[in-house]
């Protein structure tokens, strides 16, 4: 695993009408759980970094150290491909080689995984469940989803349009939580007993605001639920992730990764000039990135004041991420990769 000691070492209020349409009763909140990766620093402990760290030049090699990062062949130096041997070489460094794990054959727009034995993913048709001790690939939903999913451990929740849906994980029936009448909801995740979601504001054609819902509470079949508007200061929020009481929000409109206090807050930028960042985990100390312009996911320090270590390149069409206490996820076009953390 990467220490924070190893990456300081290398350079680089309005409310939208909606309805509530099932029962949440039983649901837990607190943002995902640990096989999301929430088992890392409480975020209230994060020191607010002195101005967002600029990403541009993140490509350098001075003093770059790519054999944190685990795999085949990563961090030998090398002057080519041909001189790694297993992974690319990268700015003078070879990196490890990724690993298949998934993929149906459609662009992938949404990534789960739980504790490293079941990963889900899902295109614009269908939600698929796939083993990843190599079992046979199920469709557990013909919905589709387009935006990050989050997963209690109980529950998978994704958003389509203007709808976010909840699936439960032992096999039962896909039901429609939650229906706003702007679109598209891009982005949603848990914590502290609320659902957090990225939509736009009415009459904005972009998801420019973030939303809560809360999680648990008693329905009769369904009546309306006014959302907390948390903040509207995004360009095109794209992906979101909780760690403990921290939201990190990639804005891909902006080239910009912020975080905002759960209870509600003004963003602080903590990573700019990613270029269309649209895929963002954290694990205090650590957080993870993705950029579909360069093709690339980083790593770096979670407070914003360490510089992007290049994980994987040459990573065409990515648009999710998602770490375990053990391994690195990613989307990327139709497939799935994974590296070890």
């Amino acid at each position: 695993m990467t220490t924070a000691r190893a990456l300081l070492g290398f350079c680089v209020a309005s409310l939208t009408a909606c309805e509530l349409l099932t029962n949440t009763d039983g649901l837990t909140g607190g943002g995902p759980g640990a096989d999301m990766g929430d088992a890392g620093r409480d975020a209230n402990a994060l020191g607010d970094a002195n101005g967002a760290r600029d990403a541009t030049g993140s490509g350098d090699a001075a003093g770059f150290d790519g054999g944190d990062s685990g795999g085949d062949g990563g961090g030998a130096a090398c002057t080519g491909d041909a001189g790694c041997p297993g992974g690319p070489c990268y700015a003078g460094r070879c990196l490890p080689k990724p690993t298949r794990v998934g993929g149906s054959g459609a662009a992938i727009f949404a990534l789960a995984v739980v504790q490293d034995r079941d990963l889900y993913y899902a295109d614009l048709n269908e939600v698929l469940h796939q083993p990843l001790d190599g079992g046979a690939l199920e469709k557990i939903d013909s919905n589709g989803a387009r935006g990050n999913m989050a997963t209690d451990g109980a529950d998978l929740y994704f958003p389509f349009s203007g709808d976010i849906f909840r699936t439960p994980l032992d096999g039962g029936a896909t039901a429609l939580l939650y229906r706003q009448y702007d679109s598209p909801i891009t982005a949603v995740t848990l914590a502290g007993g609320r659902l957090y979601f990225t939509a736009p504001d009415p009459g904005n054609p972009g998801p420019t605001s973030l939303f809560s819902i809360p999680t648990a509470f008693a329905s009769d079949g369904g009546f309306a639920v006014a959302q907390e508007h948390v903040v509207a200061a995004f360009v095109s929020a794209e992906s979101m992730h909780a760690a403990q009481s921290t939201l990190y929000v990639a804005d891909r409109g902006a080239n910009v990764v912020s975080r905002v206090r759960a209870g509600g807050s003004t963003p602080t930028p903590i990573f700019k000039d990613v270029p269309q960042v649209n895929a963002v985990f954290a694990d205090p100390p650590l957080v993870w990135l993705a950029s579909p312009t360069t093709n690339m996911v980083y790593r770096t320090l979670a407070d914003g004041t360490g510089p992007l270590e290049p994980i994987a390149v040459g990573q065409s069409g990515l648009s999710q991420i998602v770490v375990t206490s053990t391994t690195v996820y990613w989307s990327a076009g139709p497939d799935v990769f994974s590296l070890p953390r």
